[in-house]
């Protein structure tokens, strides 16, 4: 037993450092490995002292519902008429959870069966089959860790003896000591490994994660760029990669701007174009914007495939726009209390600023997501339509362009 307790005190100590900042679970299933502490209650007839167990075991959550766990432990007890003599409890128990709620804080139900057995020298050992039952509460401290206290009854089937027991403990969740792996600039390049983060999206890159720029004729100009590709080496070329050539100082106005050609600062002006002094096209700014839209189910902040078309044009949008951020904001219906839609109103707005930089490439440094909770509504909670309006993720981008006058 002292094996044991020693094991279970290294086993706290071990899940004490691994404790994080709280932060949302981006995970819903999980096998994980537990430690109780223990204070039982033994029915009078057992003449026992009331004592305190250990126990450790071996749990899988099926989602954030369900859970199923294996438990062993044991206790030294005492016996209340005094007689001095080593009384060791074994016990082990399959056990199962149903939890009430999905949030940090999690009560819940648990029932299960096993076996108790005693053994003292000065008797036969005895054991039978024991059944549980109980309610308890769970609270998220980490990605990995949770605490937990739980009430128990216990009834010995072949003693009809009713015991109760009283648990703290806490749960390692194996998923959650997994850290994922990360490519921010979507190159296919893993970021440890990646030497040249923030490659533009879609950019050829090689096995450490730097941009390849194509240039085959070898005149500065990337192939993408080159207008006039196969350029004879040696040749000046001009910002299109085109050979440039050498034009006698003569008064003509090859485009027809009114401005001659000596003076030209641009050359190719469209015929028919407004232009200033240097024969440049005059420009106009105007204001472009796009407006996203994504709606949500009850309780969820799943993003649904339907909406994955409307992300990639924000993405798109801001590619073509390099100098706008944007904000997401994530709201909900008037259903539950306000604390939990805030919460589910900002997993809303993290889950399509997520989708934006995994599945399109988005910069996360452009794109930032907060949740408004209830407290914006667009239409009428008190109608399913009007709710449906309500839970939702919206953002508005706006840019500055400029285009020739007309």
């Amino acid at each position: 037993m002292k094996h044991f307790t020693r094991n279970t005190l290294a086993l706290a100590v071990a899940s004490a450092t691994l404790a994080a900042p709280l932060q949302a679970r981006e995970f819903d299933s999980s096998t994980y490995l537990t430690g109780l502490f223990g204070y039982e209650y033994f029915d009078s007839e057992r003449q026992f002292e009331y004592d305190p167990n250990l126990a450790i075991g071996l749990g899988h959550e099926f989602n954030r519902r369900f859970a199923t766990e294996f438990v062993f432990g044991g206790a030294d007890l005492e016996d209340k008429r005094g007689r001095q003599e080593d009384i060791n409890a074994k016990f082990y128990r399959l056990d199962f959870l149903y939890h009430f709620r999905e949030e940090i804080w999690r009560p819940y139900v648990v029932a299960g069966a096993g076996n108790y057995e005693i053994q003292r020298p000065s008797q036969k050992n005895w054991d039978e089959t024991q059944y549980n039952l109980g309610l308890g509460l769970k609270h998220e401290i980490s990605e990995s860790m949770d605490l937990r206290v739980e009430a128990r009854g216990l009834y010995g089937e072949e003693s009809d003896y009713k015991d109760a027991l009283l648990n703290f403990g806490v749960n390692i969740l194996f998923a959650g000591l997994v850290e994922p792996l990360q490519d921010e600039d979507g190159d296919g390049v893993l970021d440890d490994q990646d030497r040249c983060p923030g490659t533009p999206y879609g950019a050829k890159v090689d096995t450490d994660g730097c941009e390849v720029v194509m240039d085959e004729d070898k005149d500065g100009v990337k192939d993408a760029d080159d207008a006039c590709p196969g350029t004879p080496a040696g040749e000046k070329v001009d910002i299109k990669g085109c050979v440039l050539v050498a034009a006698a100082v003569v008064a003509i106005d090859t485009d027809k701007d009114t401005v001659m050609d000596d003076k030209d600062a641009c050359p190719d002006t469209p015929a028919g174009a407004k232009v200033d002094e240097k024969g440049c096209t005059l420009q106009i700014t105007e204001t472009v914007e796009m407006t996203l839209h994504v709606r949500f189910d009850s309780g969820s902040w799943t993003v649904k495939d339907q909406d994955l078309a409307d992300i990639e044009k924000l993405v798109v949008f801001m590619r073509e726009y390099p100098d706008t951020n944007v904000v997401v904001e994530g709201h909900t219906d008037d259903r539950g209390n306000d604390a939990f839609n805030q919460q589910l109103s900002e997993k809303r707005a993290n889950a399509v600023r997520q989708a934006a930089i995994d599945r399109f490439g988005a910069d996360p440094a452009r794109i930032s997501a907060v949740g408004m909770g209830e407290s914006n509504p667009i239409a009428d909670n008190s109608t399913p339509a009007g709710r449906e309006h309500n839970r939702r993720v919206v953002g508005v981008i706006k840019a500055n362009v400029t285009k020739d006058a007309k």
